[in-house]
């Protein structure tokens, strides 16, 4: 695919006149551009390209901008980062999407709400425990999830894009991609739900 960007933008463009029939074959297309869209920009995030989801050293990226990026806004960079996958382009930083209210601190059903009242988006109930399923998309990955008191939490929160055998785990908040999670939570990501 030459360039996912444009692509996007024109079958955006042709869903609107499209037949059901038709927009059945646009979504599968547009599924396939966003995500080569997604492959492109995780290698473009502003820091170098470091393997392993270690103690990385932050710095300044579209997503997550500024002096002094902050370390308590990995809903709201992963939210910026699926609204850039949604529109082909880059929309705003993480700074200007509604406040989640500081760290993940557990909530993952809150920080999945969040995400689908302020970015759009639908993630799916189904939780895959430790494993991406074997269909291209993108995927909200939890680090680190436990259940506490009835609750599912985790530590931190990024996003997986399948495409075909390879998998790729991007973390919005540094600007890198990184190694899958030793234990993660993935639920499928839906960026054009009213579609």
């Amino acid at each position: 695919m030459a360039n996912p960007q444009r692509t996007i933008q024109a079958l955006r463009a042709r869903w609107e006149t499209a037949t059901p029939r038709q927009q059945g074959s646009i979504l599968t297309q547009l599924t396939a551009a966003t995500t080569a869209f997604a492959f492109g920009i995780s290698r473009l995030g502003g820091g170098p390209r470091i393997r392993g989801s270690g103690n990385v050293e932050f710095g300044p990226n579209r997503w997550n901008p500024g002096d002094r990026p902050s370390r308590q806004n990995c809903v709201n960079c992963v939210g910026s980062y699926l609204e850039e996958l949604q529109s082909g382009g880059f929309t705003r930083p993480a700074t200007e999407i509604s406040t989640f209210g500081g760290a993940l601190s557990g909530r993952t059903s809150q920080a999945i709400a969040h995400l689908e009242g302020n970015i759009g988006v639908r993630i799916s109930g189904q939780r895959y425990v430790n494993e991406i399923p074997n269909a291209d998309g993108h995927y909200v990955v939890f680090e680190n999830p436990r259940t506490a008191n009835g609750v599912r939490q985790a530590e931190h929160v990024m996003v997986a894009t399948r495409r075909g055998d390879e998998i790729t785990f991007f973390d919005p908040q540094r600007g890198v991609e990184v190694e899958a999670p030793g234990s993660f939570d993935a639920h499928a990501v839906d960026l054009y739900p009213d579609e």
